[in-house]
């Protein structure tokens, strides 16, 4: 069993590298959403602020040039759907909004797609055997990238972490995961070495745009 330090060794670099990008794609991506559809009441179309704050993103990522070895990922045809790869050492993220209303903890549930359920059942991470580039054919480092809204009134605030799941997840439960890297503004990151979510915290998306690009995406 590797340990924690390897872990971090292979892991927190890489992200490390895409933090600064990806918050300030993330507040611009919710800038734009608010600037577009700021006169029509959130609490009445709850869903159009999020999907549009999705496309912005990868529109921002599509332009940026991203760090050495990382590449956009995804069909944006698919409901906006984005991710991103380091293929040198296996790490792979998927890009989501986070429910904390219907999920505890807020880390989204796989769903019932088969691709999906696989991409979230991972071995701890602090099982890998490797540090430094993945060796062909080992294991992939599967990741979700999160987002949220901080405040209910204010939404040009918002949270931005990565995930390691262990599990598809079942409604109702938290999802089991082993590692959360915090993205902060500026770049920085904090890390969890286990999973700290409220259950409690209130979720302003409602109608899961992610389960239609759980259909499409497969």
């Amino acid at each position: 069993m590797a340990s924690q330090d390897t872990v971090r060794e292979l892991v927190e670099p890489e992200i490390q590298a895409l933090g600064g990008l990806l918050h300030t794609g993330m507040s611009t991506a919710l800038e734009q959403a608010e600037k577009v559809l700021g006169h029509l009441d959130h609490s009445k179309f709850p869903h159009l602020r999020p999907i549009h704050a999705r496309a912005e993103f990868r529109e921002q990522l599509d332009a940026s040039q991203l760090p050495n070895g990382w590449l956009v990922t995804g069909n944006p045809r698919a409901m906006g759907q984005t991710g991103l790869v380091h293929e040198s050492s296996g790490i792979r993220m998927r890009f989501l909004k986070e429910r904390r209303r219907n999920y505890p903890g807020g880390v989204p549930v796989a769903g019932s797609t088969r691709a999906r359920r696989d991409y979230w059942q991972s071995e701890p991470l602090f099982d890998l055997p490797t540090k430094g580039p993945a060796p062909a054919g080992s294991q992939e480092v599967q990741l979700l990238l999160l987002w949220d809204y901080t405040n209910a009134a204010v939404r040009d605030e918002f949270t931005l972490r990565v995930v390691h799941t262990l599990a598809p997840g079942d409604y109702g439960l938290a999802v089991p995961v082993d590692l959360v890297f915090e993205v902060l503004p500026g770049g920085g990151f904090t890390t969890h070495l286990k999973f700290t979510g409220d259950p409690q915290d209130e979720d302003l998306f409602h109608v899961d745009i992610d389960e239609q690009s759980n259909r499409l995406d497969g």
